[in-house]
């Protein structure tokens, strides 16, 4: 195996161990063999328009699989006596919670699309199911609001599939993978919560905070991360990064701004300031503060220190660091419009 191989099967490990940290044992998939294949039991649903429901099955797949090979083996799953009577034609849908659904091409792996939720750390389920049903509705009308039914219909799958099969089924059963994943990043959420705490047990020296990325991934509206009083900017911008999918890019290039949308002026955060803290010290009737991870512009030169103005840089040891008038915040004009986007952490109230 040469180097550059060898190298790709150690990143594919490690994402699959990431995967495998969070999903039960029934769930968890195989590390790689030379030729980077690998296998794990996936969990995929059923469309039953007759029944007017959802059925379930669990099936081994390998990462070489197609979409074309896995439809073939859950159509004798689910429907076999289905499948000798008439020919359907079944689709593999992608859906998540948010509504968000796609049909996945034939020769995709469902494997491996599993494996790339590690990458927004997200959840999502597999349906099939049986196109022939709104085939037969577009044959008896080809008017322009047939169709727009059958894209209604397509768009109400991801809702039909968690309304009809909630989490809340599966919670005793050893194949829920989505339940323990929220019970997990739950308990981290917790222990980290708990160096926040103060001797009355209120989070004083920590909580959530919004990151927008305007310019980067202009359709998330914003990304939440967990930060205590004394977490850096540089701090924020790796965890920031790795919220928006982009943990694989160099956080030297990417600096976190704040905004002033009262005023509509800007300035990048050094690398030492404090957002979490800045937030806390930012006055009410200044409007909201808004912060923004974004490119580090190319010509950006870092400012020092200004005599006798330190507030709002704090190093993680606490000590206090001043900056002088080149470190100073210059001001760029942006369009206002942002709300409120802090928040403290409640056990059943975070992102």
């Amino acid at each position: 195996m040469t180097g550059s191989r060898e190298e790709e099967r150690r990143k594919l490990a490690d994402i699959i161990n990431h995967w495998n940290a969070n999903r039960l044992d029934l769930f968890e998939i195989s590390r790689p063999t030379e030729d980077l294949e690998f296998h794990g039991v996936m969990r995929f649903y059923f469309q039953d328009r007759v029944a007017g429901n959802f059925a379930t099955k669990c099936i081994r797949v390998s990462s070489t699989a197609t979409t074309q090979d896995v439809i073939e083996t859950l159509a004798e799953k689910f429907r076999p006596d289905m499948r000798m009577l008439s020919s359907p034609k079944y689709s593999l849908y992608e859906v998540h919670v948010s509504g968000e659904e796609r049909q996945l091409d034939l020769d995709e792996k469902p494997l491996v699309v599993q494996l790339n939720w590690n990458k927004d750390d997200r959840e999502g389920r597999f349906v099939l199911k049986n196109e022939n049903d709104v085939l037969l509705k577009k044959s008896q009308s080809n008017d322009e609001q047939a169709l727009n039914r059958e894209d209604g219909e397509n768009n109400r799958l991801a809702a039909e599939v968690y309304k009809d099969m909630p989490e809340t089924s599966f919670t005793r059963t050893i194949s829920n993978p989505e339940v323990v994943m929220k019970r997990r990043r739950q308990q981290k959420l917790e222990k980290r919560m708990q160096e926040f705490m103060s001797s009355d047990g209120r989070p004083d020296s920590g909580g959530t905070l919004r990151i927008y990325a305007d310019s980067l991934k202009p359709n998330i509206p914003y990304k939440t991360i967990l930060l205590s009083t004394r977490d850096t900017a540089d701090f924020a911008v790796v965890e920031a990064l790795e919220k928006y999918g982009l943990e694989k890019e160099n956080p030297r290039e990417y600096c976190i701004a704040r905004q002033d949308d009262k005023s509509g002026k800007e300035a990048i955060l050094e690398d030492l300031e404090c957002p979490l803290q800045i937030f806390r010290d930012w006055p009410a009737d200044r409007g909201a503060l808004v912060f923004q991870l974004k490119k580090r512009p190319p010509d950006y030169q870092a400012r020092k220190a200004r005599k006798g103005d330190d507030k709002g840089v704090l190093r993680r040891d606490g000590s206090n660091s001043s900056l002088p008038p080149e470190k100073l915040p210059y001001l760029v004009e942006l369009s206002p419009g942002r709300g409120n986007h802090y928040a403290y952490y409640a056990y059943r109230h975070h992102e």
